[in-house]
């Protein structure tokens, strides 16, 4: 089973980074051939199937080239350009929610100025502002990642400390809009992989934030 498999066959706090990082992979960009192929690996496949996710009946036998710009004009459609803009499902926390519209601080800066203060920076050259669903996703799978690895050195001073930024994030931010936009994305998806890792995202953002009790 490969690393991505493993991430989603279970709920420890590794896997569960592993599922955060699979996700903001999945939000970033349209996916490329490399990602499809991997996920069309039969360990990950069967992982997915069991995790919930259906990609549909065609995708691991349809053209790789034809797949992509199935997928490609689906995440457009969902996420920049649909037909019909008042369909456009925004992946930023501040033009989904509306709060930009107001006077006071940016979602954007908020959630950078959040990050900075814990040491997280969002990385030169990604092209994504910080409240970017694939941000605010790498950014819990960084610090459960480490909440994984202190709890596994016996360091429980460090791995609460990073659960409980984890808590106050998940909080402050994507617990405030990600299950409102999983449900617009599940909902308008052209592709059943775009529908399917929507709602697998908003049952692991609630199953991230029911675990989060430091021990």
């Amino acid at each position: 089973m490969n690393a991505d498999a493993e991430a989603l066959a279970g709920s420890t706090r590794g896997e569960l980074a592993g599922l955060y990082g699979l996700l903001a992979e999945v939000f970033r960009r349209p996916l490329d051939r490399g990602q499809i192929l991997r996920f069309r690996d039969p360990s990950m496949a069967t992982a997915l199937k069991e995790a919930g996710v259906d990609a549909g009946p065609d995708f691991a036998s349809e053209d790789v080239s034809a797949l992509q710009h199935r997928l490609a004009v689906d995440y457009t459609q969902l996420f920049h350009a649909p037909a019909n803009p008042t369909e456009r499902v925004s992946p930023y926390e501040g033009l989904f929610t509306g709060v930009d519209d107001s006077l006071g601080e940016s979602r954007s800066d908020a959630v950078r100025h959040f990050m900075g203060d814990v040491g997280f920076e969002v990385a030169e050259g990604a092209g994504e502002m910080a409240d970017h669903i694939s941000v605010e996703l790498a950014f819990l799978a960084e610090l459960t990642r480490r909440e994984a690895e202190a709890r596994a050195a016996g360091d429980a001073e460090l791995a609460n400390l990073a659960a409980e930024i984890a808590k106050r994030f998940l909080e402050a931010h994507p617990m405030r809009w990600v299950g409102d936009f999983a449900d617009r994305v599940e909902a308008r998806a052209q592709t059943p992989l775009y529908a399917a890792m929507a709602r697998l995202l908003g049952e692991v953002l609630d199953r991230g934030l029911a675990t989060l009790e430091p021990t």
